[in-house]
């Protein structure tokens, strides 16, 4: 079974998990009905209960990915090697 935990990190995502079926669901959490639709923006969803239990996702705003660091350089790349090379043999560079 899929739980998914009811309050939202700060970003807006919800833990969620596959538990084996029959486990007892931790404090927090919920089942997600199999027969429920989950949208796209999974785990970006804001969770819609009737009587304790989950009815509903709606779709949220995912938020930006942060930019990815610029690749390292074939120099950096040589120059970090040099360096470990030098510690592994205690090398002094001048």
């Amino acid at each position: 079974m899929r739980v998914v935990k009811i309050n939202a990190n700060n970003n807006g995502s919800h833990e969620n998990t596959l538990l084996p079926d029959k486990s007892v669901i931790p404090k927090g959490w919920v089942e997600i009905p199999s027969n429920l639709d989950i949208p796209e923006s999974f785990p970006f969803v804001d969770l819609v209960f009737e009587n304790d239990k989950l009815v509903a996702m709606s779709s949220r705003e995912v938020p930006p990915i942060d930019p990815i660091e610029e690749p390292v350089s074939p120099f950096d790349k040589l120059e970090a090697q040099v360096m470990y090379t030098a510690m592994m043999t205690n090398t002094e560079i001048t």
